[in-house]
């Protein structure tokens, strides 16, 4: 699936509309603390990663369902299926992987497995 493509099927869902309203309601701290949580849990990534565990590795699928719930919590209910969904942006969207793997070269790629196996097994 190309980029713009996956963009524009993920701007038509409910989801994504849920998302936007929600995310008027939120003033500057709050947009500050949530992109925090974000990081945070892309740091724990990053480092199950750095430890050699492998994407499928327990503390690995700990933080996609930590990921799932933030995700839940500040933007939609984000069931397995709008989770795979997540993976594929972190496969194609270059924003995504842009901001991700300046954290942490390849990180895009061991989050999107990782999102990945966790939708298959649950």
């Amino acid at each position: 699936m190309e980029e713009k493509e996956l963009i524009n099927q993920i701007e038509s869902t409910d989801q994504y509309k849920e998302m936007m309203k929600k995310a008027e309601g939120y003033t500057k701290e709050e947009w500050e603390a949530i992109n925090k949580k974000q990081l945070d849990i892309i740091l724990v990534f990053v480092m199950c990663k750095n430890s050699g565990e492998e994407f499928n590795g327990v503390n690995t699928q700990k933080t996609v369902a930590t990921f799932q719930d933030y995700i839940t919590s500040f933007y939609y209910n984000c069931t397995t299926k709008e989770l795979r969904g997540i993976a594929q942006m972190y496969e194609i969207e270059s924003d995504f992987r842009k901001s991700v793997n300046e954290v942490s070269e390849g990180a895009a790629d061991f989050i999107a497995k990782a999102i990945k196996f966790y939708c298959d097994t649950h």
